[in-house]
């Protein structure tokens, strides 16, 4: 099996497993992950990534005098360039919460903020956050863009990384 297959395969084992590739039932009403959303984006980093607090402030040390930390991941996820070792922080935290197991946030917000600290670390920094390929990155990102309870800061991230990917794959077609 090639690892694109693989990717791919990964991808759809994970939305069937959070029950969001349409079986199943979700626990959740959109209202209330709009709440928990909000609610998660604006709250202090810190308290927002829960038992990764330790690893953030450990990580914040080593920066550089002057660095611009953000104050919520809803900061982070707007930052015209975002620090990529903190995206991929919040991208660890974020996957943690889409285990079988209860995570510190609904799955679904989970998977969200995994996909969109992808999508940032590809727009915004030029660096690759997973090994997801291109093709199961945008599935991801479709995901994204038909929840309702996502706002439109983080639909119009989704939306940029979906032209970057366009124009990566049309620059694979041309080399081809």
């Amino acid at each position: 099996m090639d690892e694109q297959s693989t990717q791919s395969d990964n991808v759809a084992a994970l939305l069937a497993l959070l029950k969001l590739s349409g079986e199943g039932e979700q626990v959740f009403e959109a209202r209330e992950l709009t709440a928990v959303m909000t609610h998660e984006l604006r709250a202090p980093i810190h308290l927002a990534l829960g038992s990764y607090a330790d690893e953030l402030r450990q990580m914040v040390q080593r920066l550089p005098v002057g660095t611009q930390i953000p104050r919520s991941l809803e900061d982070l996820l707007g930052q015209a360039r975002p620090i990529p070792e903190l995206l991929g922080l919040v991208k660890r935290f974020a996957k943690s919460c889409c285990g079988p197991e209860n995570g510190a946030l609904p799955r679904e917000l989970g998977l969200a903020i995994y996909y969109l600290t992808i999508a940032a670390g590809r727009t915004r920094c030029g660096v690759r956050l997973s090994d997801l390929s291109n093709e199961a990155l945008a599935g991801g990102l479709s995901w994204c863009r038909e929840q309702k309870w996502l706002d439109e800061p983080l639909r119009s991230l989704v939306n940029q990384a979906m032209t970057t990917l366009d124009r990566l794959q049309a620059e694979d077609a041309d080399d081809s």
